[in-house]
């Protein structure tokens, strides 16, 4: 026998095991959980109802193809209500797929008056949602009630493979109850990327830092941060490229030069040389606006003139100054922390000057 032929593929094999077992999908259909509780445990995963959800267990099988336990919110079933389900200590995973009752009568009745928000999120942070306002089944006929939903086609965007630790539920219309039977989901993907730590400083200047490190990458592309206001519109703000294969750990940063005012989302995002991406994290900044603060002088402007005095920490470099009706009467550069603005042709009135850092400022010139 050809043992050096053995081990390899011995090896192979054990790597491919590891992989599919990290890629593993499960449906749970909550028969084998505790009844009247906020919690549930599928393949080792544990999960955390929230809100009113609880595990709901019937005699007569009413739930989907007639079992007896299911999630719902009967405890206290009103409107505009949000229940989710979460991962006990916020393991990532992705949703493929489940099945749904809606009603407005506290879930005596199945019905198609109203809609639902299905959201994703990570770290608290919206990664994706789904406004769901038909494919509601309004009687029992059909699947007991209960409406399939795919989430790789679900309101024509495939959301299956983005890794969240909540989906949130949002009842809308006249919609006060929800069930859930034969909820499918997915453990963590395997990607080319095992990531050490990844963090977002506010440095003095007034830059933000952002920095992490790999311990193994194989096959992988670039990284790309994106920056997000309020958690739900993510842009980007940085790429860099990727070791590609390495067994040791590397190092990454970038920046960001003009960070927003308040709140920032910063999420990181490895992408392979195949296309595929996985969400690494996501951090957040608070911005102090004082650290930025620019203002104009004198104000009100009684001259031909005014000045611009920006703090060192400002990164703007250009101006624009528009009427209140927006109209745009004024542009110029910034040249250093006290900029002079010839202002002799302006008539009389309000005026805002935009800075390119973000910055707004209101004046007026008599």
């Amino acid at each position: 026998m050809n043992l050096q032929f053995m081990k390899p593929a011995i090896v192979f094999f054990m790597f491919a095991f590891v992989a599919f077992s990290a890629n593993a999908q499960f449906t749970e259909t909550f028969e084998a959980q505790t009844p009247y509780v906020n919690t549930f445990n599928s393949n080792g995963q544990p999960f955390t109802l929230t809100n009113a959800f609880a595990i709901y267990s019937s005699r007569n099988g009413i739930g989907y193809q007639q079992s007896y336990r299911f999630i719902d919110n009967i405890n206290n079933p009103v409107l505009n209500q949000v229940n989710a389900i979460k991962t006990t200590g916020a393991t990532n995973f992705s949703v493929k797929n489940l099945w749904l009752f809606v009603a407005t009568d506290a879930g005596n009745n199945p019905s198609t008056n109203g809609s639902l928000i299905i959201s994703g999120k990570l770290a608290g942070a919206i990664v994706f949602t789904i406004n769901k306002t038909t494919g509601f089944n309004g009687s029992f006929g059909v699947n007991d009630g209960f409406a399939f939903v795919n989430f790789t086609t679900e309101g024509g965007v495939d959301n299956s493979n983005f890794l969240i630790d909540e989906i949130e539920f949002q009842l809308q219309g006249n919609f006060n109850y929800l069930a859930i039977d034969n909820f499918t989901w997915n453990t963590e993907l395997v990607v080319p990327v095992t990531l050490i730590s990844y963090s977002a400083t506010l440095q003095s200047s007034g830059k933000v830092s952002l920095n992490w490190k790999t311990s193994f990458e194989n096959n992988s592309s670039h990284f790309i941060v994106e920056r997000s206001a309020d958690g739900r519109n993510f842009q980007q703000v940085a790429k860099i490229k990727a070791a590609g294969y390495r067994s040791i750990s590397t190092t990454y940063n970038a920046f960001d030069d003009a960070p927003l005012d308040g709140l920032s989302y910063y999420r990181l995002v490895g992408y392979d040389l195949d296309g595929k991406l996985k969400q690494l994290g996501i951090k957040v900044i608070k911005n102090n606006s004082n650290s930025r603060s620019s203002k104009v002088y004198p104000n009100p402007a009684t001259g031909s003139g005014i000045t611009l005095k920006s703090t060192p920490a400002s990164t703007a470099n250009l101006y624009i100054i528009a009427d209140m009706s927006g109209k745009i009467v004024k542009t110029g550069i910034i040249a250093g922390n006290q900029q002079k603005v010839n202002i002799s042709q302006l008539v009389a009135g309000n005026y805002i000057m935009k800075l390119s850092d973000g910055q707004v400022i209101k004046w007026v010139k008599n």
